[in-house]
Order: structure tokens, then sequence, then C-alpha cells
């Protein structure tokens, strides 16, 4: 694997796992909502 491929694959995996994260906090979010109803 070249430097620039690592790089790349690098920053892709980081943003599938903020992705993940938003994903989760999102859902976290929606559940408190609906408890506050």
């Amino acid at each position: 694997m070249s430097n620039r491929t690592k790089l790349i694959t690098q920053k892709y995996s980081l943003k599938s796992l903020i992705g993940k994260e938003l994903v989760t906090n999102q859902y976290v979010i929606n559940f408190v909502v609906v408890l506050k109803m």
C-alpha cells in the first residue's frame, strides 16, 4: 500500500466512524425527545 492510499483509507474510515457516531447520537436524541413528550 502506498502512503497516499493509506491516507485516503484512513480519512474514509474516520469519516464513517464519525458518521456512525452522529447516527447513534441522533437515535439517542430522538429517544430522549420521545420520552419527554
